[in-house]
């Protein structure tokens, strides 16, 4: 070792040279670490997130189910008197300010067609003599938007043994809510009418509300058409759901 070749007071110079050397290395070590430390600190608590909060609102809305029972499920123009051979139209008509479903509201086109005598439901009780709207009473949710929806714009009915059609279509009904509203719809051009201010409140209900729908509809008779008793082979279905 060095101090083997030296005098002693210079191997004591040596070691506290060296002693001196090495602490300072080591303070230098431990500013480095220090320092590193520091500065990772600051860097964390310079990327902490401040909490934020925002007020969370619960709700739920409750629908009944919609129900649907027919009064009159068969629309019918009845009787027709077809004095003649020319075409002609009947409507079954629901447009009246104040409509009574069990008035005859048929409009005939000209003098050929005409409603032919005791036609009224009281005198007679075949499908083919009786003129009546279809009548559906609905009930669900008070004031909620649903729709009434057809499985057909237009059908064609047949004449009974035989292989005749006459058209029916341009569908039209009458919506009577519980509130006494009365609302007229047209399913001219789709089979899917919306009714955006919901049903009328039932009497006495809170929360229950009902309607009473009423359809009307156009008969198209046909040159020469044969006369018989018609009435359509596939049925046509009225569905009523929320939107």
């Amino acid at each position: 070792m060095f101090c083997n070749f030296v005098g002693r007071s210079d191997c004591s110079i040596y070691l506290k040279d060296t002693i001196s050397m090495i602490n300072t290395k080591f303070m230098n070590k431990i500013k480095k670490i220090v320092f590193f430390t520091v500065a990772l600190a600051f860097s964390f608590k310079g990327y902490s997130q401040v909490a934020v909060a925002k007020e969370m609102t619960v709700g739920a809305t409750l629908l009944q189910i919609m129900t649907i029972a027919d009064t009159n499920k068969d629309l019918n123009f009845g009787r027709i008197l077809h004095t003649d051979p020319g075409a002609a139209t009947v409507i079954l008509n629901v447009q009246a300010t104040t409509f009574d479903a069990t008035a005859d509201n048929r409009d005939f086109s000209t003098s050929t067609v005409t409603g032919a005598s005791d036609n009224s439901a009281s005198t007679q009780t075949d499908l083919g003599k009786i003129y009546q709207h279809a009548v559906y009473t609905i009930t669900g949710s008070y004031d909620h938007a649903y729709t009434i929806t057809l499985s057909e714009t237009a059908i064609d009915i047949e004449i009974e043994g035989g292989t005749e059609t006459m058209e029916v279509k341009d569908f039209k009904a009458n919506v009577l809510d519980a509130d006494g509203t009365q609302t007229k719809i047209d399913f001219s051009s789709s089979a899917a009418v919306s009714m955006t201010d919901g049903m009328g409140r039932a009497t006495g209900a809170t929360f229950n509300g009902s309607a009473v729908i009423s359809f009307g509809a156009t008969l198209n008779i046909g040159a020469n058409q044969r006369g018989g008793v018609y009435s359509n082979t596939d049925a046509l279905t009225v569905t009523v759901n929320y939107e």
